[in-house]
């Protein structure tokens, strides 16, 4: 008896998932279609098997940051590209000056915040339930924001299922019991999906620009 084929999608938390690598030092020149790759085989069973669909990448390029650090955003832009040369497929945020207010100095301080990403990725949820583009939606992030949109999915569309795939090695309790199956990602799974130094996308050189050697080579 032949198997049912599920498709699954993944939305990526681009941030989250960066700052679970640098915490734990792994590889930033991360091959995020090969790491997800990796995992289906797990999610399948005896009668069903897992099948790649779309991955979207949500993150935002911190412009607020070039004074301070002026290859931050050139690095994160070589490194959209070479996630496009996997078909991974960018949706881009911004960043939104805010005011805080410090305790310590008693004064207000200009904070940048990553805005849109959670909405985006909350109305994408949604949208690949409403237009049956999948039939499983893995969710790369920690966030526990995303539990509304996660909770009204799974509500209004039972017979789809959300993988949260957690960023690090922690997942808080209350993301945990929305959805059935979780799996952590920490440093040594990360490790084992890098992309080479140098990729050939359509005739086009793409280099790991978080490399000792490319960023001597390139002073």
């Amino acid at each position: 008896m032949s198997k049912k084929k599920l498709k699954i999608n993944f939305l990526i938390d681009g941030f989250n998932l960066y700052h679970s690598i640098c915490n734990t030092r792994a590889c930033k020149w991360l091959d995020i279609k090969s790491l997800l790759d990796s995992y289906l085989y797990l999610l399948g069973n005896e009668e069903e098997s897992i099948f790649m669909g779309d991955i979207f990448y949500f993150s935002a390029l911190a412009h607020h940051l070039q004074d301070r650090s002026p290859d931050t955003v050139p690095k994160h832009r070589i490194y959209i590209k070479a996630l496009e040369s996997t078909g991974v497929i960018p949706v881009l945020g911004k960043f939104k000056k805010k005011d805080v207010y410090c305790h310590l100095c008693k004064g207000t301080l200009k904070k940048h915040e990553e805005k849109q990403t959670d909405v985006s990725i909350g109305i994408k949820i949604l949208e690949l339930c409403i237009l049956d583009e999948c039939d499983i939606i893995g969710l790369v992030s920690g966030d526990t924001d995303l539990i509304p949109a996660i909770s009204t999915a799974q509500r209004l569309f039972p017979a789809k299922e959300i993988v949260i795939f957690a960023p690090g090695a922690r997942i808080s309790k209350e993301l945990k019991k929305t959805v059935k199956r979780t799996f952590n990602m920490n440093s040594a799974v990360y490790n084992k999906h890098s992309f080479p130094q140098r990729i050939n996308h359509n005739g086009n050189i793409i280099q790991n620009p978080f490399s000792k050697k490319s960023q001597s080579g390139s002073k």
